[in-house]
């Protein structure tokens, strides 16, 4: 089976979501069956998938926009995500069975249907998280996505061959999504994140290092803010206790902040992105990984 993976919400060269790994694991168990997989992204976002699945193609959405060196100015994203778009109405032309958007934003459900329709083949999505199933989504920015949001589960109520949940919380908020716009529900598939245990040595509780490794992408969307507020209980709890915040994102400057203006960076670490080895070996020395 010839599989397209489309990930255009990528916008620079050096985060690494927990989406984007989830689908790399999956990416490589399909090639290694005998499936040919192609993931479709901007360029930028290609450094990444060279490193992760060199066996996979890739497809080039947008050659131009490379936001890594402001990836906390979140509306200069929307421009590259309107060029993606519009690049999903004339490539890539023949070449695959199934069309797979890896999130419900419109610059992925959009451009897997557009792309399917023109090839005949059917495609679908896998909902990660229900933004209207969040209380706190105010201002322009969050509107638009709550639109697109919207919008993905119409497209995906009339049209996909199948939705994927990425647990059975998200496929509660989902039908409860498809209730409020009044669609008549999908029989989702729950379907969670793929783990390559094989990356991880487990350590002895003697060589254990750190009390907190949080590994992830710094997102608002990913519940990043609410982390200064569950570390300061910690610390009421237990005042030695370390943090080390692994990943990159367009959030990371704020919640430094944050953390900085409520007095908690002492035992605190934020690495940005690193390197796999340094990241696993790191999660390895953890007592607990979240």
């Amino acid at each position: 089976m010839r599989i397209l993976l489309v990930h255009n919400t990528l916008n620079d060269s050096v985060s690494i979501s927990g989406v984007l790994r989830e689908y790399v694991n999956m990416a490589r168990v399909w090639v290694a069956e005998g499936h040919t997989v192609d993931f479709l992204t901007g360029r930028v976002a290609q450094a990444q998938l060279r490193d992760l699945a060199p066996e996979c193609g890739r497809l080039s959405s947008d050659d131009f926009f490379d936001a890594t060196a402001q990836l906390h100015q979140t509306w200069r994203h929307f421009p590259a995500y309107a060029w993606r778009c519009l690049s999903a109405l004339r490539q890539p032309q023949t070449g695959y069975d199934v069309v797979y958007a890896t999130c419900p934003f419109v610059v992925e459900t959009f451009c897997a249907r557009v792309i399917a329709r023109r090839l005949g083949v059917p495609w679908g999505v896998k909902i990660q998280h229900v933004l209207g199933a969040q209380t706190q989504r105010l201002g322009f920015i969050n509107r638009l996505l709550l639109w697109g949001e919207k919008k993905s589960a119409q497209w995906a109520s009339a049209e996909a061959a199948f939705v994927y949940c990425l647990s059975p919380v998200v496929a509660r908020d989902y039908l409860a999504l498809e209730k409020r716009l009044g669609l008549t529900p999908r029989d989702t598939l729950t379907v969670g994140s793929s783990i390559d245990l094989d990356q991880f040595k487990p350590l002895p509780d003697s060589q254990k290092k750190h009390d907190v490794v949080f590994l992830g992408r710094l997102h608002e969307l990913k519940g990043v803010f609410d982390l200064p507020e569950v570390w300061a209980q910690v610390k009421a709890a237990r005042p030695s206790a370390t943090l080390k915040v692994i990943g990159e994102g367009p959030h990371r400057t704020a919640v430094m902040e944050q953390f900085a203006s409520r007095k908690l960076m002492a035992g605190v670490e934020f690495t940005g992105a690193i390197g796999e080895a340094n990241k696993n070996r790191l999660l390895a020395e953890a007592r607990l990984g979240l």
